[in-house]
């Protein structure tokens, strides 16, 4: 018999599927412009770059942007797409390492490190809305 929270339970989870497959692409996306704008031949990229975190590719990617782009309004945006993706990649790892689940409301319990506390909390979790983690998508 399906309930609220069990129906809760499984958009959640259809969420964190999609939401994991979607940013797995994400990365594959960042790590071929990576090497595409490199400048290095294949061979010479794995030896010195290999298979680098998103993190990783994030800053190579915020100090090579510069030297690429010079319209001061583009940089501004590459600015804020590089934020949107450090905060994307700090939920997807939070999803994918701690976990979490539907609480009261349209509200989702995302857990932290155990030794982290979140001001907002106080605790080692956050709370989002729906809304907040379809947006992250």
């Amino acid at each position: 018999m399906s309930t609220p929270f069990s129906e809760a339970i499984t958009q959640y989870e259809r969420f964190v599927g999609s939401f994991t497959g979607q940013y797995a692409n994400l990365e594959a996306v960042l790590r071929m412009t990576l090497k595409q704008h490199s400048g290095l031949d294949d061979e010479l990229y794995d030896i010195l770059i290999g298979f680098p975190r998103t993190g990783e590719i994030v800053t190579k990617l915020r100090k090579l942007f510069p030297r690429i782009v010079k319209d001061p309004s583009v940089r501004a945006d590459a600015v804020r797409a590089f934020t949107h993706l450090d905060n994307v990649t700090k939920l997807r790892d939070r999803i994918v390492h701690y976990g979490g689940h539907p609480v009261e409301g349209d509200k989702l319990l995302i857990r932290t490190k155990p030794t982290e506390r979140v001001e907002e909390t106080g605790e080692a979790y956050i709370l989002h809305t729906r809304q907040e983690l379809w947006d992250a998508h």
